[in-house]
Order: C-alpha cells, then structure tokens, then sequence
C-alpha cells in the first residue's frame, strides 16, 4: 500500500496517543470521520484528521490520557500512516484495538456517499492487512467486551465500546460501497451469464440474483458450463474471495461446491 503521508514521527513524540500492549490482529476496525459539517469532501476530511492527530491539543485530562487515534487515514484518494501495526492506538475503539488494525476513512457527514476511490483504497488496504495477518475478509455481525467475534472486519458501529457510545460508523453507505466494488469484479460479469439464462434478471438487486440461483443449485437446475471454461468451480472461488459483507456468499459458495461435485 502506498503512503501518501506518514504521521508517525510526529505522533510517536505523542506518547498518550499509542500504547504498547498489542494482543493480536485478528481484522480491522472501519471508521469514519464525521467532522458533521455537510459538504466537506473526503480530502478535506483527510486533511481535518491529519491535523487533529498530529495535534498536542488532541489529548484528554486525567491520570492516563489518550488521544482520539486510528493507524490509518484514508481520504480523497490519499493514505496516511499513524501507528505502526505492532502498537495501538490510544485509542479508536479501546479494548478493541488491541485486536485489530483501526482505520479512518473520509466521510463529512453520516448521509455522505464515500469516494470510490477511497473505497478502492480500503479494498486493497484490507487485501494487503489479510495477507499480511492471515484473517479472513468476512464482515463480524458483532464483537462483545470480551473480543469475542474475531477474526474479519468490523465496523465501530458493530463493537460492544462502539454501541456503548451510540457510534454509527462507518455505517451502511460505507458497506453498500464495498458491496458494490466487490461485486464489480469482472469475473463475476460473465460467470452470471453462467447462472441467469434470462438477461432480464441481471437487473435484480444482488441479494436477489443471489436468492435466485441457490434457489436453481438446490433444485439441481441444468448450469452444465460452456465448454472448456469450468465456470462452476471459479464462480465459487469468485464469490469465495468477493469479500461481500453478508451470509449470501457462503451460502451460495456452498451451494456451488455440492452442485460441482465437490467436498
């Protein structure tokens, strides 16, 4: 991943801005930042977060201060480094961050679309973190007190420190987003044709051309591929590593490898 503006050595003068006791990265924690002033792009508040980081004022009173801090901002197409991966921010989502790498990503208000070049930006941050941490890109429904729900990727909204402070981020435009990215790979463009005979159905909503075809694997309909190109087993690889943020895939990834043959 490319970094455009490495913080760093700025904030790691910070020192109640990170801490040290780093447990594991089992996934990420998506945020958003939300300066809540309408109209603002995601470069700017790219910019605003930079700035609020780097910040001394950033820090709050009492015997152990903290900063507000993540490892990651993405905005307006641009990345920027703040914590090293074997620290941790102090903090993001708190007893949370101890188990994943926390990222920012440019938003003004809660009912402004996200860039999708930013989006892009997180697909291969998230990419690069998986391989590099060996987690899976599956969205957590939920991860308790406790950090039980690990390993994948969760949004604040969805941390038990998230709900406890009423955080709504980084919130449904965030995941359609990335729906809609993943589900743009052009794998999956001819390996539909493969599942819906009637064009008219392409047009569907996702979640029901999906409905649809395990509702034909199940029934055992006729989806012998086109000769020599072995659809059926990419058309579950493909679903398998769309990274789509709901129960679909697995089902369907399921359906696939019973309906091909497979274990």
């Amino acid at each position: 991943m490319n970094i455009d503006r490495d913080l760093w050595p700025a904030i790691r003068q910070h020192t109640w801005k990170w801490t040290s006791d780093r447990v594991d990265v089992r996934g990420i924690i998506w945020h958003a930042t939300r300066s809540g002033l309408p109209g603002r792009t995601a470069a700017v508040e790219f910019e605003s977060a930079c700035n609020w980081f780097l910040s001394p004022n950033n820090r709050t009173g009492g015997e152990v201060p903290y900063g507000g801090m993540s490892h990651y901002i993405i905005g307006g197409g641009r990345v920027a480094r703040c914590v090293p991966h074997e620290l941790v921010p102090h903090y993001s989502a708190g007893i949370h961050d101890r188990m994943a790498i926390s990222v920012e990503v440019g938003q003004g208000t809660n009912t402004d679309q996200f860039d999708a070049q930013d989006i892009e930006l997180c697909e291969g941050l998230a990419a690069e973190l998986s391989a590099n941490f060996d987690f899976p890109l599956v969205r957590i429904p939920f991860v308790d007190a406790q950090n039980v729900g690990w390993p994948g990727m969760v949004g604040h909204e969805d941390t038990a420190q998230g709900r406890g402070q009423g955080k709504s981020d980084p919130g449904p435009l965030f995941w359609n987003a990335w729906e809609d990215l993943v589900m743009a790979d052009p794998r999956l463009d001819r390996l539909i044709v493969a599942i819906f005979g009637d064009n008219s159905e392409r047009t569907l909503p996702w979640a029901e051309r999906v409905d649809v075809a395990i509702y034909r694997m199940n029934r055992r309909v006729d989806l012998e591929d086109p000769p020599g190109s072995g659809l059926m087993p990419s058309l579950a690889e493909a679903l398998a590593t769309t990274w789509w943020p709901h129960s679909h895939t697995a089902q369907v990834t399921a359906t696939v490898t019973l309906s091909d043959g497979g274990g």
